[in-house]
This record gives C-alpha cells, sequence and structure tokens, in this order.
C-alpha cells in the first residue's frame, strides 16, 4: 500500500498467472456487488477500476475493507446450507439451540478442503448439571422427532463419554485468510512484491503440491511459495470466475488470460455473464443451460466454445460484424483449462492452452448456417462417448 495525499492506495498489479489475474479481476466485480457498495460508502471507500486500485483514509480501513468483501464472497456464494443441523448450548439463556450446518457447494467442494470449524468454548456432558442434563436430553429428543431432519443430533465426540460435548455458540464453516498487506522481508512467489506473507496451499493455489506429488503440478514454483495479501485476496475471489463443469468426480475449470489487467478485464466483458451454478442430478455446470455429458478435457472445452459462441454470435449480428475482424477481436486471446478427478483430493490430469478462438467460430458459423445447419450441442454429443472412462 502506499500513501497519496492522506489516502491509502492499494494497487493490484498482474502477475502473469492466469488464476490469479481472472481473480482479480473477480475481487474488482466484487466490489461492485450492492451490500460492499454500501459497505465502502460507509468505510469511506473508493474504488479506481481503472487502475486496479482501492483508496480510503487509513492502511487500516482499506486492509479491513477487502477482507470483509472477501468474507462476503466466501460466505454468500461459496457456502450453501446442509438438510442438517445441530444443537449448540446457549450460555446466556441456559437453552440449547439448533443451527443450521454448512458445507461448500458442489464445485468450491471439489477444488478447497475448507477447515472444519474450531470448537473453542465447550459444554462437556460430564460437566453438565442435572437440570443442563434433563433439558440437553428432552432437546435432543424433540430434534430427532423432526422426520425433515437428515442426521441424527447427538453430542461431539459421542463415542467418548469423557469427551463427548455441545458447542457453545454455533460454528461456521469458512476459508482460512491471512490476508496480510504490509510489506516484509519476503518477496511473493506470484507478484514479487515485498511482503511479509504466507506459505499459500492448494485452496490458494489448487495445483500446489508439494515436489513428491507428480500427479498434481506447482506451476513456476520450486520449494518453499510466499504469497502476499494482494495474490491472497485474488486467490480465494478466482473461485467466483472460473468456469468449471464437475460431472461426478471429474472436475473441469477454465479461465482466460491477457498481456494487461485492462486487456483481460475487456475479455471477461466480452464473456456471457456469470450465472448461477446449475445442478442436475449429479452435474454441475456454470457456462450452459444445455446439459452436458463430458468427460475429457477437450469434450469440456468443445461445450465452453460453443457456449461462448452462441453468446457472441447475437453480438455480432446484432452489430452487423460478422466477419473475420470481428471474430479475431471478440474472441479472447488465450484461455487454460485443466482436468482431473477428485479422489481423496484433486489430481489435475491435463492442462491445456487454447488460443484459436476466432477460428473455432468461423467453423462454428459453417456448420449451423442455413436451414441445413446444426445444432452444435446435438453435434458434439453424438460424437462423444458417454461412458466413464479413466481419464488419460
Amino acid at each position: 500500500m502506499q500513501q497519496i495525499i492522506n489516502q491509502f492506495r492499494a494497487e493490484f498489479k498482474e502477475t502473469g498467472n492466469y488464476w490469479l489475474d481472472s481473480g482479480i479481476i473477480s475481487l474488482f466485480c466484487a466490489f461492485n456487488f450492492p451490500e460492499n457498495v454500501e459497505l465502502a460508502d460507509k468505510m469511506g471507500i473508493t474504488i479506481k477500476e481503472r487502475i486496479f486500485a482501492v483508496e480510503g483514509i487509513s492502511e487500516e480501513t482499506v486492509s479491513s475493507f477487502i477482507k470483509e468483501v472477501v468474507n462476503n464472497l466466501v460466505n454468500t456464494n461459496y457456502i450453501t446450507p446442509t438438510k442438517n443441523k445441530d444443537v449448540w448450548y446457549d450460555n446466556e439463556t441456559g437453552e440449547f439451540k439448533l443451527y443450521q450446518k454448512t458445507n461448500f457447494t458442489p464445485f468450491h467442494s471439489a477444488l478447497i478442503s475448507g477447515p472444519v470449524p474450531s470448537i473453542k468454548q465447550k459444554l462437556f456432558l460430564k460437566d453438565m448439571s442435572n437440570e443442563q442434563k434433563e433439558k440437553f436430553d428432552n432437546a435432543i429428543k424433540s430434534y430427532n422427532e423432526n422426520k425433515q431432519q437428515k442426521a441424527k443430533i447427538s453430542p461431539k465426540q459421542a463415542s467418548d463419554l469423557n469427551k463427548a460435548y455441545i458447542p457453545m455458540y454455533a460454528p461456521k464453516l469458512t476459508i482460512k485468510t491471512v490476508l496480510d498487506f504490509n510489506t516484509g522481508e519476503n518477496l511473493c512467489s506470484f507478484c514479487g512484491r515485498s511482503t511479509k506473507g504466507m506459505n499459500p496451499t492448494g485452496v490458494n493455489y489448487p495445483w500446489m503440491t508439494s515436489a513428491n506429488k507428480m500427479k498434481n503440478f506447482n506451476s513456476m514454483h520450486r520449494g518453499t511459495s510466499i504469497m502476499c495479501g494482494y495474490c491472497e485476496a485474488a486467490s480465494i475471489a478466482a473461485y467466483d470466475i472460473v468456469r468449471y463443469h464437475i460431472n461426478g468426480d471429474r472436475v473441469f475449470i477454465a479461465l482466460p488470460h491477457a498481456e494487461t489487467l485492462s486487456e483481460l478485464w475487456s475479455v471477461w466483458k466480452e464473456i456471457d455473464p456469470h450465472t448461477s451454478t446449475r445442478g442436475t442430478e449429479n452435474i454441475y455446470c456454470n457456462f450452459t443451460e444445455e446439459r452436458i455429458t463430458a468427460y475429457h478435457l477437450g469434450e469440456n472445452f468443445v461445450y465452453l466454445a460453443i457456449a461462448m459462441y452462441n453468446y457472441l454470435k447475437n453480438y455480432v449480428s446484432q452489430r452487423e460484424m460478422k466477419n473475420d475482424a470481428a471474430w479475431k477481436h471478440l474472441a479472447s486471446k488465450r484461455w487454460y483449462a485443466s482436468s482431473g478427478v477428485k479422489a481423496q483430493s484433486l489430481q489435475f490430469r491435463k492442462t491445456m492452452e487454447f488460443t484459436r478462438f476466432g477460428d473455432l467460430f468461423k467453423c462454428f458459423d459453417f456448420v449451423t448456417e442455413g436451414e441445413d445447419g446444426v445444432n452444435l450441442y446435438r453435434l458434439f454429443g453424438d460424437l462423444f462417448i458417454e461412458k466413464n472412462v479413466v481419464l488419460a
């Protein structure tokens, strides 16, 4: 951060990494969410999108604002209520109450291993008074008679009665973050910024892995990596903007990239606006409403291209721009896609860079034109083998 005439400025800079740079774009999109605009007004924060900076009256204020936006993003878009509830003890009222249990969405749970909420305040069964024990037994009986309750409620660590307890507050699932924007003695492994930093994990960068795990890869980095607060914030925000398809244990993700953040921002403006997660049985996708069955990276990538083409062709047609130059301009410069399998952890099996969307869209033009034009989803659906096979 730097001081600008009685203002502190936190300026985000491109890293050259497609996950983090798109994460910066996602973060600045999040700054425009109504609840965050209201928060910015309340805290005296100014968002300067043109230079990808956040300004406020103090370094602490700017840091607090960015942290709050990241937390809002996680709690609103990454975490979803389950059908289960659990019980906690309200020490102020002396009553046992229910809280809604949560989990990551199907997409986020495929990439993120969130920490189980740490319970620091506990009421142990062995320490309950007779009155508390009676209230607890009655509450548990009442809660478990509810037929809509999917899982039975019981004390934590119930297999060992000496350790069985009830939390004394409603635990919350979250993503552990540091988000330290101060300078320090280290250099960020991603953007080169001076920072105290933290050691990133697969939550911050899904390809991060130890050197002895060869099924994943640690792109561009050797040994211990350091991540600054700016890159950490972007790394968490990237989950909200990535294009994905989850089919059972198969995971496909894709992001565009460009030379500068301004250019990448314009690329994202060309892409079909972000859609909410669509779930059909065990199939989840956020770039098309069509039901697609794809297992391999190439198959998923074709469907992503079709979704982009169907959106962009209307834009091109409405402006009478249907020519090679239009496709070259509108088709983003680079896309990076990865596919993997979620076992105990996500194992990426293949990653691909694609740069010729313009040529592909011209091909789509050719096969869809006229009365005899084909439906692209049906065409490629007939070509792809719809059976569960091991990724190559």
